[in-house]
């Protein structure tokens, strides 16, 4: 299995292409950016997108959605909890608009990605004979998800290193993002953590840095 990372200007978000290389299929997760790199991945490996799935609503998870659509058509499936969320993008990113102009040359695609698929939470996706598992994860967003893959664990923006996703945004809730941290401390040890941005940790980590469980 090729798990790569594509990091995308201008908030530095991870969007995870795993590739598996006997049946050939590739999903990715998230989709922040228009990204030719991923696509030439693609080719060099001779894999084709099956899934791009999505951990929550937030623009800067889905401002590359148009351009895949065009040169690389895939299916997106999104949680259906945070259907609002993305629908009302453009009002969020004027509500924003400040922080956003804090940023040297960034201008938002203004039209709102197609979203194929909205999901609740008991569904799972396949690679290959692999499962991905849906983790319901809320307290960044309402709908936000964590993705399983045997032993890897792609946290969105609920698990960081160290840290944990802001919720003072639209329907952020911290009571909540503090159960969804506690659901995913309780994985096994050795997961793999690959959040949504920064660097990658792992669930015994996050158990030391946090206290929050004992053996």
């Amino acid at each position: 299995m090729i798990i790569k990372t594509f990091i995308n200007p201008p908030f530095g978000n991870n969007n995870y292409l795993i590739i598996d290389e006997s049946s050939h299929d590739a999903v990715l997760i998230d989709c922040s950016a228009p990204s030719p790199d991923i696509i030439e991945f693609l080719k060099d490996n001779k894999a084709n997108l099956k899934y791009i799935l999505i951990t929550h609503g937030h623009f800067d998870h889905i401002m590359g959605l148009n351009y895949f659509r065009d040169k690389c058509p895939a299916p997106v499936f999104a949680p259906a909890k945070d259907k609002d969320i993305i629908n009302h993008m453009l009002d969020y990113i004027e509500n924003t608009k400040n922080t956003l102009n804090s940023i040297p040359n960034y201008t938002p695609d203004t039209k709102i990605p197609v979203i194929d698929n909205y999901f609740d939470n008991d569904i799972s996706f396949k690679i290959g004979n692999n499962e991905i598992k849906v983790i319901s994860t809320p307290g960044h967003t309402s709908g936000s998800v964590c993705f399983l893959l045997n032993d890897t664990l792609f946290s969105g923006d609920t698990m960081f290193y160290h840290s944990y996703g802001r919720t003072d945004l639209p329907s952020g809730n911290e009571t909540e993002i503090f159960k969804s941290l506690d659901l995913l401390l309780s994985l096994p040890k050795e997961t793999v953590v690959l959040p949504g941005h920064g660097n990658e940790t792992t669930i015994n980590e996050e158990l030391n840095f946090y206290g929050a469980k004992n053996e």
